[in-house]
């Protein structure tokens, strides 16, 4: 069954993400881990096709900074496809071209317009983590990063942003040897001097014992730091914990209510977990409205 997560509607840059249909379970990976780290992407989620279709699609592509083009023989044959490239091409938006696994045969009108496009990457299924990482390191997809602090959120350093980065080049071994102990020590600096996505990357390090011993408290100490900035990883993975029971006595009307803030957000794996509750019937009454 196909996935359908929030898609971004708003003024600020965002990706314009292109792919068939056909392609979804393998895209929506990639999407769901590009909005972890807080990226906005539109998608095309199944609109219906009629008169006003074109200028839906053109006027998202005319209002994105950039496209991601997720090549498979399903996209290469698909007409839709082929008119949102050639149409970014022609409005000169910059295009990361993904080519998913295998080999395609592309026209040569197609293949003309790739060869020229700025960055080239190949994503295998299996491998979905070290392609957002390379993504979310993207020079061209910086501008596309929210930045939605609540008001009483601090504001932090370009040494502490620094920090972070730094912690994730070695958390995942990125430009380095991957070094998770000099990972969490970089976050450590940053997630104390208030920074979110550190927090939530700290708090996992404590998770999954990474760089530190295993320490379900301290992780959900540093979630719910992150979570009172309304960050909604932070905010799922909370909810995640109330769901399994992990840290928390099991409390499903808990986690459903931390899912529902994620969610808010687009958080697209917070959007999976509510899904299971409106299947699975395990909303508790008092919690739907």
């Amino acid at each position: 069954m196909s996935q359908t997560y929030t898609t971004y509607e708003g003024n600020e840059p965002y990706i314009f993400v292109s792919y068939s249909h056909k392609d979804t379970e393998l895209v929506m990976p990639v999407i769901c881990g590009l909005q972890e780290y807080g990226f906005r992407a539109w998608y095309d989620v199944g609109t219906e096709l009629g008169y006003e279709w074109p200028e839906y699609i053109a006027n998202h592509i005319l209002s994105a900074h950039c496209m991601l083009f997720f090549v498979t023989q399903n996209a290469a044959d698909s007409q839709y496809c082929r008119q949102e490239v050639t149409y970014a091409t022609a409005c000169r938006k910059p295009i990361i071209r993904i080519q998913l696994g295998e080999k395609v045969q592309l026209s040569p009108g197609m293949q003309m317009m790739l060869n020229n496009l700025q960055a080239s990457l190949t994503y295998k299924p299996d491998n979905c983590d070290a392609l957002v990482e390379e993504l979310s390191a993207a020079r061209m997809l910086q501008p596309c990063l929210a930045d939605d602090r609540p008001e009483n959120t601090p504001s932090v350093s370009d040494d502490t942003i620094l920090q972070f980065k730094l912690g994730e080049c070695c958390y995942f071994g990125r430009g380095t040897a991957q070094d998770c102990y000099q990972a969490a020590d970089y976050f450590r600096k940053a997630a104390e001097a208030g920074y979110a996505p550190a927090q939530v990357r700290l708090g996992s390090c404590y998770y999954f014992g990474k760089g530190v011993l295993r320490n379900i408290e301290t992780a959900l100490e540093w979630y719910q730091k992150a979570a009172a900035q309304n960050n909604a990883a932070a905010q799922f993975r909370i909810g995640e914990c109330y769901f399994l029971g992990i840290g928390y006595a099991k409390d499903y009307n808990r986690a459903f209510m931390w899912f529902r803030k994620a969610a808010a957000q687009g958080y697209a794996k917070a959007e999976e977990y509510l899904k299971k509750y409106y299947y699975s019937g395990r909303i508790i009454r008092g919690e739907m409205h």
